[in-house]
């Protein structure tokens, strides 16, 4: 054997009851568990003393952008800025300190403002008026942009001052942004690599061992073709797994993917391509997501990026080609069409998912379960959107909302993820969210629709075994079963047994991806 565990916890996600006293890899891989085996400990050329620390299979992140992870830890972050002044102030202190030609940052968040207004292209005005200043909102649905970024763009203001584009303010919206974010300077194969890799390295550290990634969003679709090169590049070695869950835009753009031999693919490399990722509507911050009813106080709906029937085709083709498709649908009008279009599908063999599923109601979940859709959820979206959403969409139809409690009673199969760069990619944070449905100060104290919480065991399984099933890997990760990848994160605590509230201060330990640390 090359490593055996022992003197730790171990937890097994697939089997909670089970007595480990060992674990024991060879070749990347689980060979031995059970009780303390003597010949194999003496015989491994390493055993690794966990010292009472708690062994768990690494966690699966099932839907998160590790580009753009990687591209945001060279921006100025804004996550924590709470006015427009610190906004301001931030942006100043990170040019005195970072030569940059443009500055473009994310994460600022008006709900989070004191004065609960977004900035506007007066205010990045006074970062600077010589250079191109971007700022995304944490959902990346919306942007500001400064007057100096805004002269990039030479069209006719008329036919886009609007909901997408104000030339007024410096804001916008959603595919509104591409004319703008076009213009940006783009990395190279090589730079994209070392991005990604960067972006790898910090998820690690958080005891993440796989991610289902959309990278395609992050550069315009002309680039497509570079971004698959550099991740092709990392098939063979990288600091852990990636599921591509492949947004190409439109059915022109698909097509001429699958005619290039696109197809999704389950093998024992770093890297595997998975599902057409759809981005059906907006984000429910920036009042995008798509509502079967306005929004309250609203003449709004959200916005819709594809007609009924051009989402019908896209998914239609995928289905044909036996591809998954993995639909963005916040809102509930969203999700509605989301499910119809999946419905129209032999979707019986597949493992179509819709990822986010916020705004929900009980029809909805009965048929995301009858149509056997998987959900793709992110719990730390809690953090900030219980204090949002009954402003949003009112009193009535917040009662139905994040019931990640009632798709699990339904039967609908839940997949944990972050949706990094968006928000927090820590999934103990993420599982401490589902399963106290407070904020992370507590917040509010008996919990948000406490009937939605979810148990630990059932957490920990979303972010582990039900993420390896949304990639159809439940057969090599997810659980520390004999034969399965050596993906293991290590933690300070026992997750089982600490109380409820201490979920969030448990540490990472170390992080194993095919039996090795960063390290070696």
């Amino acid at each position: 054997m090359d490593k055996c565990f022992y003197n730790g916890n171990f937890i097994n996600t697939s089997n909670y009851s089970e007595n480990i006293e060992m674990l024991c890899i060879n070749n990347g891989l689980i060979q031995y568990k059970g009780i303390y085996n003597e010949k194999l400990f003496d015989n491994s050329k390493e055993r690794v003393n966990l010292l009472g620390k708690t062994l768990i299979p690494g966690f699966n992140d099932s839907h998160m952008h590790l580009l753009g992870l990687g591209v945001s830890l060279d921006q100025v972050d804004l996550s924590h800025v709470r006015s427009i002044d610190e906004l301001i102030l931030e942006s100043k202190k990170y040019l005195k300190n970072n030569s940059r030609s443009i500055l473009e940052g994310r994460g600022w968040n008006q709900d989070k403002f004191y004065n609960l207004k977004m900035p506007t292209k007066h205010d990045l005005n006074k970062i600077s008026i010589e250079i191109p200043i971007i700022l995304r909102r944490a959902c990346g649905h919306i942007l500001v942009a400064n007057s100096k970024a805004l002269d990039l763009i030479t069209i006719d203001l008329g036919t886009v001052n609007g909901r997408d584009i104000n030339f007024d303010t410096g804001i916008l919206k959603e595919n509104g942004q591409d004319l703008l974010l076009n213009k940006l300077p783009v990395p190279t194969k090589n730079e994209m690599i070392l991005k990604l890799k960067k972006a790898a390295i910090y998820a690690r550290a958080k005891g993440i061992t796989s991610v289902q990634s959309d990278d395609l969003c992050v550069y315009p679709k002309k680039y497509t073709d570079i971004i698959f090169s550099a991740l092709n590049a990392i098939k063979d070695d990288f600091p852990l797994r990636v599921y591509e869950q492949s947004l190409f835009r439109d059915l022109d753009n698909f097509k001429k993917y699958l005619k290039g031999g696109y197809e999704m693919t389950n093998n024992d490399s770093f890297l595997n391509f998975g599902p057409l990722k759809i981005l059906l509507d907006g984000a429910l911050g920036s009042s995008t997501a798509y509502m079967l009813e306005n929004y309250e106080n609203s003449n709004n709906r959200g916005i819709l990026m594809y007609k009924a029937n051009e989402l019908y085709n896209l998914v239609s083709v995928a289905d044909e080609n036996k591809i998954d498709v993995a639909i963005h649908a916040i809102g509930d009008g969203a999700i509605d069409l989301a499910v119809k279009s999946i419905a129209n599908t032999n979707n019986h063999k597949m493992r179509h998912s819709i990822i986010h599923c916020q705004i929900t109601n009980s029809n909805l979940i009965k048929r995301i379960s009858r149509e056997n859709i998987l959900t793709h959820i992110q719990p730390i979206f809690l953090d900030n959107d219980i204090h949002i959403v009954e402003k949003r969409i009112g009193i009535k139809k917040t009662k139905s909302t994040y019931a990640y409690n009632s798709m699990y009673k339904s039967g609908i199969k839940i997949a944990f993820g972050s949706d990094s760069p968006v928000d927090k990619i820590n999934p103990l944070l993420g599982i401490h969210l589902a399963v106290n449905r407070t904020d992370l100060n507590g917040l509010p104290k008996n919990g948000f629709l406490p009937n939605e919480k979810i148990d630990i065991k059932k957490a920990l399984r979303f972010y582990t075994l039900n993420g390896a099933f949304a990639e159809h890997k439940e057969h090599k990760k997810g659980s520390l079963d004999i034969g399965k990848y050596a993906d293991f994160t290590i933690l300070d605590k026992n997750i089982l047994k600490v109380k409820n509230e201490d979920i969030k201060s448990i540490k990472i330990i170390e992080t194993y991806v095919n039996g090795k640390t960063l390290a070696e």
